[in-house]
């Protein structure tokens, strides 16, 4: 009798002490995969990737390599690879990610759709366009067959596979994408803010579509969209604006309309100099540019001055050898040869 309850007592027990354990080495990954992210969020990226390869290692010797865990840090090893400039490393753990997606829950599955849109941008940083493009086009029939044809993931594919389009030159294909996206992600923006982001850099994306077209009214009205959002959101959109302020103002220029391409020159100035933090680049490209403009309409003394100030700002920013910097000096050079010139011949 004893014998026999002893026996019910082990046979109740062992499954509350395997349940126990599995909890604790639950408990275990999930630990070492939040102070992975907690880690990248304080900026500490050498020591994340440590810990999220830690957590692979737990999640692949408890759980098994096919396991959820050892998918989500997969990804998250992907994520963290990927902002960290490791591309190939991100698409080798992206891609293993994805077949254990595969395996568990087969094509026709949102996640199936999200990872592939992973890996195809990770692809595009790599030169892999054409393998960019193939996953591109199945994540959107994934979408496609699914019904989730409203979804930003879709939307993601749409702006993914417009930049192969725009690379190509196929730039109708390029802007019925990119249209397609932001119609999406409008809709889905009414219920999650934060995609409106998303929706100024696509009509950025399209601006610059227009622009390489010559459709410069349609282009400049995008750009005006985007820099109406961007200015809502302070500094952290500083640099945003006033890249958008110089192309708007390319698209100006290459239309005729050098007064507003000035007028928007002078704005990207003003943005890139009074910011948090000065933005030599953008310092050069936007003097460079007003420099240009005045040359064009005879100005060569503000013409000059601003060259003068591209060059001293791509000395600050740009390494030596900056073909950039070089181009700038010549121009530079040649208008103050040619002012030289025109003086003596005056002077004579």
């Amino acid at each position: 009798m004893k014998k026999a309850l002893f026996s019910l007592m082990l046979g109740l027990v062992a499954p509350i002490l395997i349940v126990t354990g599995a909890i604790a080495e639950n408990s275990d990954w999930r630990r070492l995969y939040n102070s992975a992210e907690h880690l990248f969020r304080e900026g500490r990226t050498t020591q994340s990737l440590s810990m999220a390869r830690d957590s692979l290692n737990k999640a692949e010797s408890v759980f098994g390599p096919q396991s959820i865990y050892a998918m989500r840090s997969l990804i998250l090893l992907g994520d963290l690879s990927r902002n960290s400039g490791a591309f190939a490393e991100s698409h080798r753990y992206y891609k293993r990610a994805l077949e254990i997606q595969q395996n568990r829950f087969g094509n026709l599955h949102s996640n199936t759709a999200w990872l592939l849109n992973q890996l195809a941008e990770v692809d595009v940083s790599l030169g892999y366009h054409e393998n960019a493009r193939n996953m591109f086009k199945q994540a959107i029939d994934i979408c496609n067959q699914t019904g989730n044809t409203q979804h930003p993931r879709l939307a993601q594919s749409l702006i993914g596979l417009s930049d192969m389009e725009k690379a190509a030159k196929n730039y109708d294909e390029a802007e019925k994408h990119l249209l397609m996206a932001i119609s999406i992600m409008d809709l889905y923006s009414k219920y999650h803010p934060s995609t409106r982001l998303a929706i100024t850099n696509a009509r950025v994306s399209l601006a610059d579509n227009l622009k390489i077209q010559g459709k410069f009214r349609e282009a400049n009205k995008e750009y005006r969209t985007a820099i109406r959002y961007l200015e809502t959101r302070g500094e952290a959109s500083q640099s945003a604006i006033s890249d958008c302020l110089v192309a708007m103002g390319d698209s100006y220029f290459s239309s005729g309309k050098k007064a507003r391409a000035l007028d928007c020159y002078r704005r990207a100035l003003a943005v890139a100099v009074n910011g948090p933090s000065i933005n030599n680049l953008t310092v050069a490209l936007a003097s460079k540019r007003l420099a240009e403009v005045y040359r064009s309409a005879g100005n060569v003394s503000e013409a000059r001055r601003y060259y003068r100030k591209a060059v001293a700002a791509l000395e600050i920013c740009s390494p030596s050898g900056c073909p950039l910097l070089a181009d700038t000096k010549k121009s530079l050079n040649d208008l103050v040869d040619t002012d030289t010139v025109r003086t003596k011949d005056t002077s004579a």
